[in-house]
């Protein structure tokens, strides 16, 4: 892996992608203009957890199917983009000239790694992300395999992002190299 970016560095943006799983606001700043890339190929076995019945160590059946807004303490400001469409995060990132991408939320295992705009597809098409790994969890039960604590799946899906994936930092490394 490539060392991380100096995160005070004005090409790099933070995801939240928690903002985004099941959330959708354009903004006339997004653009799908920018033809997407030839995505690069990454071979990746499977998560080290199993989350194939959704992760969640509650009873509450049937799943709920989207949010309709994040937390209200999370404002959006005129000037943010948000989309849940890779295609249009992808040209704007591309569009402001933006090499690196800081992202976090939930779930690790699910909308972090996996969305149209997670690590998973951004890297594919060339963005440079860096997972800020104490700023989010994962969807795993512990009663499913490895049967290790939540936080304990936590990490190995971590770990699993830094292996195939990308680097990661925390937010203390964040904020220090903003001083």
């Amino acid at each position: 892996m490539n060392p991380l970016p100096n995160p005070s560095d004005d090409r790099s943006y933070v995801c939240r992608t928690s903002l985004s799983c099941g959330y959708a606001w354009t903004s006339d700043r997004l653009s799908t203009a920018v033809p997407s890339p030839k995505l690069l190929e990454v071979a990746e076995p499977p998560l080290p957890i199993d989350d194939s019945d959704g992760g969640c160590d509650t009873a509450e059946k049937p799943w709920y199917p989207a949010w309709t807004r994040q937390n209200p303490r999370i404002s959006i400001a005129d000037e943010d983009a948000l989309s849940d469409n890779g295609a249009e995060v992808y040209g704007f990132l591309r569009q402001a000239g933006i090499e690196n991408l800081l992202v976090m939320g939930v779930h690790t295992n699910m909308c972090v790694l996996g969305r149209s705009f997670g690590i998973r597809q951004m890297t594919r098409m060339g963005i440079r992300c860096i997972l800020v790994r104490d700023l989010t969890d994962t969807m795993y039960d512990p009663q499913d395999r490895p049967q290790v604590s939540h936080a304990e799946g936590t990490e190995l899906v971590v770990q699993h992002i830094e292996k195939y994936w990308c680097p990661s930092i925390t937010s203390s490394e964040l904020l220090g190299g903003l001083q």
